[in-house]
């Protein structure tokens, strides 16, 4: 067994040491991260140039108001990590006014 990092994430969000209502809570969870991911990723997909994580976030919540914009948004960092976004530049994004980074799908194979 090998001992994860600081930056490792944890294959599951629960142990098998955990209490019954973390293991619980780590279940109802972690389909919801999957979906926001994967709306994050077909927003990004279908967009026709590179958007800001707030566009995204946003055009994710007009498409399903389920959650908030910053639900989406704050998916970004991870799917960059996971390899399925990348940065394309930086320009002004229209949701905040400021200058920030854009994303785009991977395209996959």
């Amino acid at each position: 067994m090998s001992q994860l990092t600081l930056f490792d994430a944890p294959a599951k969000l629960s142990r098998k040491s955990d209490p019954i209502t973390s293991q619980k809570s780590a279940a109802e969870t972690e389909p919801h991260v999957n979906t926001c991911e994967g709306r994050m990723l077909a927003v990004l997909g279908n967009a026709k140039s590179p958007l800001t994580a707030r566009e995204a976030g946003s055009e994710c919540e007009r498409l399903n108001p389920d959650h908030e914009a910053d639900t989406y948004r704050k998916r970004i960092s991870k799917m960059v990590r996971d390899g399925l976004a990348f940065e394309a530049g930086e320009r002004r994004c229209d949701v905040s006014g400021k200058t920030v980074t854009t994303y785009a799908a991977k395209e996959r194979r």
